[in-house]
């Protein structure tokens, strides 16, 4: 029998993407017992979107506008996390409570894979993974410590952790947690925290890992930046230190501190200057953190240096430009195939669609039509075989670099290289 799982979704004025979840997920999470909690703060038409919903998935909506009020909007969505287990935290419905971003999206494949943990009834945190960087397969952990330390980079994504209701929630001093780590500087992470706690106060603890090895756990490409973006550098270099170190001395912070930047956090230069472009990232920020910077980079401080004196105005004509390759590459060509049908083809599909270029796209194209469906994102699927090449197409990828590379060397091998766009642009979204 399937553990029943309350999945909550704080959200703050996202009424798009509460829309896209319920009119194209919500209906295939109920056959996995999941119930749909909104807990809304904003003042757009969320609550309607909901209403309008008539499926066969229970979705609940609740208002917390008053609750958060007196705070950042910033704040409100690890508060909100804080007011759900409050709520559902003697919920008997309910053998699981997971805490999921408005923007993530789950795929049958990550379902498939844990209701067969959560049949179980044993682990008190299930975490999910897109990540090979510390695991190639599933992991079992007994000790909390070890895995608290190995795991808390990726526990910090809503939508990573599911937690065991009776015995995570149902005797929390939620009241204690908040008071503690709901703050200005430990907001952020206040989530992890009180996991990291919990962990330790739990007899015969256990969790579970799953790393989803086709993926499955998405960002809707409705979203294409994040939230605390223009906050960035002091979320990652002051925040996450200051509410790792509010931990029990058991855990080893400087680990969990440094593992974070290790795995979860990549910076290039392209990021860098898109960061000079939008005036988040000045001297005065890169002096306060720049041994922590660099490292995440790979630079050594003198190259990012470099990239400091370019000036913001420099930084937005050279964002220009990469916007003027791409629509050159358009005009360039009559007909446009976006080569790669999945998480980053619905990515820059959406992308494009907003910068007004899609009148020329044809569809997406693939190696093999195995495994893949006729359509993604209202376009048709091929092969790429089936291109008419006489026709002058050019291909868009939407595949990883070293995926690029590998099929210019084999599949593409025949193609010209001014009929493939491959450049790194994400520097856009």
């Amino acid at each position: 029998m399937n553990s029943r799982i309350a999945m909550c979704i704080p959200t703050f004025n996202h009424r798009d993407l509460i829309k896209e979840l319920l009119c194209e997920y919500a209906d295939q999470y109920a056959g996995y017992g999941i119930d749909i909690y909104i807990y809304d703060s904003g003042n757009d038409d969320t609550h309607a979107i909901v209403d309008d919903y008539d499926g066969s998935c229970a979705v609940y909506y609740r208002d917390v506008s008053g609750e958060v009020a007196s705070l950042p909007s910033t704040m409100h969505g690890n508060y909100k996390v804080f007011l759900i287990y409050r709520d559902l935290c003697k919920d008997s419905r309910y053998d699981y409570v997971w805490v999921c971003g408005d923007r993530i999206r789950i795929r049958e494949n990550v379902l498939n894979e844990l209701m067969v943990y959560l049949s179980k009834g044993q682990y008190d945190y299930v975490t999910i993974s897109n990540s090979f960087k510390l695991l190639d397969s599933g992991r079992e952990y007994t000790n909390p410590k070890d895995y608290f330390e190995y795991m808390s980079w990726i526990i910090t994504l809503f939508g990573a952790t599911l937690v065991r209701r009776e015995t995570v929630l149902d005797s929390a001093n939620i009241e204690g947690m908040i008071a503690r780590y709901v703050t200005t500087e430990t907001v952020n992470y206040s989530h992890v925290c009180f996991y990291a706690e919990r962990a330790l106060e739990i007899s015969d603890f256990h969790a579970y890992v799953i790393i989803t090895q086709n993926g499955g756990v998405e960002n809707s490409a409705l979203s294409l930046r994040n939230t605390w973006r223009n906050d960035i550098f002091t979320v990652l270099f002051d925040y996450w230190p200051k509410a790792i170190e509010k931990l029990p001395d058991l855990y080893d912070k400087k680990k969990i501190i440094e593992s974070y930047y290790d795995i979860n956090v990549h910076f290039n230069r392209n990021v860098l200057i898109g960061y000079i472009a939008d005036g988040i990232f000045t001297p005065e920020v890169f002096y306060r953190h720049p041994v922590e910077i660099s490292k995440i980079a790979d630079m050594d401080v003198c190259e990012v240096e470099e990239i400091l004196k370019i000036s913001r105005e420099e930084a937005n004509d050279y964002i220009c430009g990469i916007r003027n390759k791409i629509r050159d590459f358009f005009d360039s060509h009559n007909k446009i195939y976006l080569y790669g049908a999945g998480r980053i083809g619905k990515r820059y599909v959406t992308f494009l669609r907003n910068e007004g270029l899609d009148k020329k796209i044809e569809g997406f194209v693939v190696s093999s039509m195995k495994n893949n469906k006729r359509v993604h994102c209202g376009l048709p699927v091929s092969a790429i075989g089936e291109i008419d090449r006489s026709d002058n197409p050019g291909l868009f990828m939407c595949l990883s670099k070293r995926l690029v590379n590998e099929l210019k060397a084999t599949i593409l091998k025949d193609w010209n290289d001014e009929d493939i766009y491959s450049d790194d642009f994400s520097i856009l979204f």
